[in-house]
């Protein structure tokens, strides 16, 4: 296999670099230049506004490099001055370089770039958006891709020292895009995976399932199907358009479908400016659309649950709060939902095998009742907990959301009762602010991030299990309500 270069820079390196004058003018505002603070990222974003205003004339040019001369400019001035200048679409390959340099300088060295790194992705949001993240998923799937041992020590101890959630969670859907690196013959900090073999899925896999815990293993496996989604065209491997999310080869299926539908709609944009593959969504919308899940050829129930929890992660945020190119697409295809009154109760409902809504306070058959907890949670997943998290939506708003579920009158009082307990858990989450294993001891803030007096610590995500119900996930993965409560016990 060969690669390509990111970035839309050219296969072969510039004939020249980055002009001295450039580099020295830019080099003498950066000794000018505030340092950054990162004792929050409120400040963080502060000082990195003003510093871009200072800088606006040279920055410019950074954000027109060849990803080459951006790798010469880095070595001349630094990590601080570059990483405040790229622009979204640089972050990546900038988290490569940084990764690169790393490890011909050391280990201490690494670490205490990929301290820098991870803050720049965490407190970059309101600059690069989603492409925030970049700066240190490029710089981990690099570290990780290029260096053949298992990466999970080098993980705990230099890639993602900080344990918080936020820290760690974006640090390992880095590692999950690493294993696409390793089955390719060549590499570089400027390189990008250029295509996504079907027989290469087990080993580029195989990062993620050394994982020491099952919730570690998710959180890898978030990147690792995030690579699938962009980069392995079912045309060209001939098989099935929602391969392998509708097969049993690999865990965690309903993440892979989270990031199969979340791409569909990119797929509309003019130019194709994000990876993925048009023939994904003209077969989505061959097969039944958002009927697909139950109405399709899913090979078992499990598979069917995968798919509910993955559409509602990405599509239910339409009818509750919407999010531009996803919501216009998939809202187009239910516009009843979008107009009512209970969202939630309606969306969840369609997933059902009976229809109940004639009824009253009638009890579920247990398929009915796994769909519809599993459609709870999925839809307060992903975007929809992105978004509160990002537009710093306070907990009073957040749960409005689950008022609904406790006056559907069709059902018990028991499943109502059930259902509302887990869509108040799942607002208390975001995408990237996760309730930590003494969590019920610890208080969150009104825009849902957990605090606790005790240090997070890697000890904790060594033995974290997405059986435990605190992690609101048991629907799919520890399915107890007809037994009572869900275990708390991590398998």
């Amino acid at each position: 296999a060969t690669f390509r270069q990111g970035g839309g820079t050219m296969l072969s390196p510039p004939s020249r670099g980055p002009s001295a004058t450039r580099l020295a003018a830019c080099a003498a505002l950066a000794v000018a230049a505030t340092i950054f603070s990162f004792s929050s990222r409120s400040a963080f974003f502060k000082k990195s506004q003003q510093e871009a205003l200072q800088l606006s004339d040279d920055m410019g040019y950074l954000q027109q490099v060849s990803c080459y001369e951006l790798r010469e400019a880095t070595k001349e001035l630094g990590i601080d001055v570059v990483a405040n200048a790229i622009n979204n679409r640089q972050t990546h390959q900038f988290g490569q370089i940084v990764a690169g340099q790393g490890l011909r300088k050391g280990h201490e060295q690494m670490k205490s770039d990929m301290v820098k790194m991870g803050r720049y992705a965490m407190s970059g949001y309101p600059k690069h958006g989603g492409f925030a993240f970049g700066y240190l998923h490029g710089a981990v799937w690099y570290v990780a891709g290029k260096t053949k041992e298992s990466p999970w020590d080098r993980v705990r101890y230099e890639l993602c020292t900080n344990a918080t959630y936020e820290f760690v969670s974006v640090c390992l859907h880095g590692l999950g895009h690493a294993g696409f690196i390793r089955v390719l013959d060549e590499y570089d900090e400027c390189s990008s995976v250029p295509f996504i073999r079907a027989s290469d899925l087990p080993v580029a896999y195989e990062i993620c399932a050394q994982a020491p815990s099952s919730m570690l293993e998710l959180r890898c496996a978030d990147g690792f199907y995030h690579g699938v989604a962009e980069e392995l065209d079912p045309q060209r491997e001939d098989v099935n358009w929602m391969y392998p999310c509708n097969t049993m080869e690999l865990p965690f299926q309903e993440i892979c479908f989270k990031w199969l539908f979340f791409q569909v709609p990119l797929t509309l944009l003019p130019g194709l400016p994000f990876r993925g593959y048009v023939s994904r969504r003209k077969s989505f919308e061959k097969e039944g659309g958002l009927q697909m899940c139950t109405k399709g050829a899913m090979p078992n129930e499990r598979i069917v649950l995968a798919c509910i929890f993955g559409m509602s992660s990405v599509v239910f945020s339409g009818f509750w709060q919407y999010v531009p190119v996803w919501n216009e697409y998939y809202n187009s295809f239910v516009p009843e939902i979008v107009a009512s009154k209970t969202p939630l109760v309606d969306w969840c409902a369609r997933y059902l095998q009976r229809d109940y809504t004639a009824l009253t306070s009638v009890e579920l058959s247990e398929v009915d009742e796994r769909r519809w907890l599993t459609c709870v949670t999925g839809s307060l997943s992903f975007i929809m907990s992105q978004m509160w998290r990002t537009q710093k939506v306070p907990m009073a708003e957040r749960v409005k959301v689950c008022d609904q579920l406790l006056h559907v009158k069709w059902q018990s009082a028991a499943l109502q009762q059930v259902s509302y307990e887990l869509c108040l858990q799942r607002t208390r989450f975001s995408y990237l602010s996760y309730v930590r294993s003494d969590a019920p001891n610890a208080t969150v803030d009104v825009y849902g991030v957990w605090s606790s007096d005790v240090d997070s610590s890697w000890d904790e995500w060594y033995s974290a299990s997405v059986e435990a119900s605190e992690y609101a996930m048991w629907p799919l993965y520890n399915y107890t309500y007809r037994q009572g409560a869900p275990s708390k016990a991590a398998h």
